[in-house]
């Protein structure tokens, strides 16, 4: 596979705010992006796979470039995998001075497994220097990782006394740093699930973060770190029997961090319907609350603009996501999907920390209202509307049209104190952004090709 595109300079208006002077600043230069993909199937359902991407600016700016490569190999009875992933990626970049410099890290993964049979495991190793970066043409919350996991399984596929199936499982990880080895966190994790003999089935789960666990980017600052104490958390889950015309699940999870007086809940319902044999309606309704979590509030300066403080809230987070989905199935090669989705999360803060070097948390003056209006400096209302409709029509083996409307409505104030159906209307009196993309594909074979040529 091979993918190229040129994109134009990009410029932004500034304002002198002295002088009211307006004048336009390149922000972005002419730059190319190039996708280069090179796969091979082998044996026993094994791969492997090249990657390539780079992005060239003009101007000497930052220019990047990340090579990868991936292997899947399993035996010839597919009972045993090796996998894993290598990638280097380097950024070029240049002062004011165009004096040039380079960044170079690296990635891999490696994990082994047992796939088949009653018992399983997987054992995996995840690395990623601190200076690995692939954002330029990819997307990486963060590196500096050094990841250990391993998991055992055991699965009953028959029936057996009131089961169709059973299986329990159980997980661990353990976490570092990469640059400097130092311990991040630790997981333990049990978990059964059971299907009955009526295809209705249920689950259980038990972890814990068994230590205090240490992240090291919350505060945006090197050299702070915020320690998030030790937790437990349960969870189930119920699903009805998906044959049926009308299918329901859903899931409760309960987390504890007892040192800071934190609950967290989280549970969702899902509801599908089918209508007839072309159409079907699934509504989706996901609650979390996280009450007394601590989190990154606002950095202070002092009058030299030298860093004085960061501040870390005791917060209570709300969010709420409402998902509505249909699919109509006019023909086997035409239909049509529509969903809707709503998001609102709410952010209340109580109280608020200094963050230090040496001690961690302490108590802190600062109360994060506006001395002017009164008004909280970092509550959030924040709500997110979408609409997806696609339109899909194959009208010849691997060749399709695609036609597909997208609405996206966006707001981000200090109302927390709406109710949902207020908060639903206020979001949906906000102004709109709609996109409409027609795409088609059409699949030329080859072999075809040369066998007309050869013919003539």
């Amino acid at each position: 596979g091979f993918f190229n595109a040129i994109t134009d300079r990009t410029y932004v208006t500034v304002e002198n705010t002295e002088t009211g002077e307006l004048r336009d600043i390149e922000a972005d230069p002419l730059t190319n992006f190039n996708v280069i993909v090179l796969d091979q199937n082998l044996k026993n359902n094994s791969s492997v796979t090249l990657t390539n991407t780079n992005v060239t600016r003009g101007k000497n700016a930052d220019d990047a470039n990340v090579t990868g490569f991936n292997f899947n190999l399993n035996d010839q009875s597919l009972t045993w995998r090796l996998n894993g992933f290598y990638a280097y990626s380097q950024v070029n970049s240049y002062d004011l001075d165009l004096n040039k410099s380079k960044k170079g890290g690296y990635k891999y993964n490696l994990e082994f497994s047992k796939r088949r049979g009653n018992f399983q495991f997987q054992a995996r190793r995840n690395v990623e220097t601190d200076d690995y970066d692939i954002n330029d043409m990819g997307f990486l919350r963060r590196a500096n990782r050094l990841e250990h996991s391993g998991r055992v399984s055991y699965s009953q596929f028959t029936p057996v006394g009131i089961f169709n199936n059973w299986s329990a499982r159980i997980e661990t990880e353990y976490n570092q740093l990469y640059a400097s080895k130092n311990f991040t966190d630790t997981r333990y994790e049990f978990n059964v699930n059971g299907e009955f003999k009526n295809f209705w089935g249920t689950g259980f789960e038990f972890g814990s973060n068994p230590r205090s666990s240490f992240d090291y980017f919350e505060a945006r600052e090197s050299g702070y770190v915020l320690e998030r104490p030790k937790n437990y958390y349960l969870s189930t889950n119920f699903r009805t029997d998906s044959r049926k015309i009308l299918r329901l699940s859903g899931r409760y999870r309960y987390t504890r961090r007892n040192e800071w007086d934190q609950d967290d809940y989280n549970w969702n319902l899902n509801a599908r319907v089918r209508i007839g044999s072309r159409a079907e309606v699934s509504h989706s309704l996901d609650y979390q609350a996280r009450l007394n979590e601590r989190g990154y509030a606002t950095k202070l300066y002092d009058q030299t603009d030298a860093l004085d403080a960061i501040i870390i809230g005791k917060r209570d987070v709300r969010n709420i996501t409402n998902t509505l989905q249909s699919k109509y199935i006019f023909t086997n090669r035409m239909g049509v999907t529509f969903r809707l989705r709503h998001y609102w999360s709410k952010v209340i803060y109580n109280d608020f920390f200094e963050l230090t070097e040496d001690i961690g948390l302490v108590d802190s003056s600062y109360n994060g209202v506006d001395s002017t209006t009164g008004d909280p400096l970092h509550d959030r209302n924040f709500n997110q509307f979408n609409i997806d409709m696609e339109y899909n029509w194959q009208f010849a083996p691997g060749s399709e049209v695609r036609v597909i409307w997208k609405r996206a409505i966006g707001t981000d104030d200090l109302n927390t104190h709406y109710d949902f159906l207020t908060n639903f209307d206020n979001t949906l009196s906000a102004p709109n952004f709609d996109t409409i993309t027609i795409r088609m594909v059409y699949f030329v074979d080859y072999l075809k090709i040369r066998n007309i040529f050869r013919k003539s």
